[in-house]
């Protein structure tokens, strides 16, 4: 039997088939050193790094958010409990960073969501494996890189093409990345001005 919980999960899939996703974790390596490419680079960060925090944000197709019959809308922040500043490799300044921004760490770890068990509350929710549901990103190696190595319960795959392939089976066909989009729409936007002004000349 489902329990309730699941159930209203399946719901609000079906309803809110968008999902916005988007990780906080606490850079270690400041920038891409020699010798790396950024698969390797985003590899070696997300295996070191322990997670801080996962947003999820359902719309339907017309922007509109889950209100389940009342007069608000509903988003979702978990917090995880996992990071020991004492103990995990961080850079101060993001730890910082992520203070000014309201994340109370020391909350975090004594209330925060255990990574164990946050598997199966996605497993459970209908949101993986769902080929109807369109993941959206800003920094999709990495927000779906943090969620994978959850799931998996272990490091990132070192190939590419293994990491993709478990992208393709925990979200699906659906992984719109959204700062390759943007990159992507002014390249296409540059190239036509470009085009324009030659005709012009």
């Amino acid at each position: 039997m489902s329990s309730p919980s699941s159930v209203k999960s399946s719901i609000v899939t079906q309803l809110y088939p968008w999902t916005l996703t988007s990780s906080s974790s606490l850079s270690a390596t400041p920038r891409l050193a020699a010798g790396f490419n950024r698969p390797t680079f985003m590899k070696k960060n997300v295996d070191a790094l322990k997670l801080i925090q996962v947003g999820l944000t359902f719309t339907d197709a017309h922007g509109n958010l889950p209100d389940f019959g009342t007069d608000s809308v509903f988003i979702w922040e978990f917090y995880f409990r996992d990071f020991v500043a004492w103990r995990d490799p961080h850079r101060p300044e993001s730890v910082a960073l992520l203070r000014r921004q309201g994340i109370d760490f020391e909350r975090n770890r004594n209330e925060g969501v255990n990574s164990v068990r946050f598997p199966y509350l996605l497993r459970t929710s209908g949101l993986l494996f769902n080929p109807y549901v369109r993941w959206i990103t800003f920094h999709s190696a990495y927000d779906c890189g943090h969620l994978i190595k959850i799931l998996v319960g272990c490091a990132l795959p070192a190939r590419m093409e293994d990491f993709l392939g478990l992208l393709r089976i925990f979200f699906g066909p659906r992984v719109f990345h959204v700062k390759h989009m943007m990159l992507l729409f002014f390249r296409l936007r540059r190239k036509k001005i470009t085009k324009l002004l030659l005709e012009q000349h």
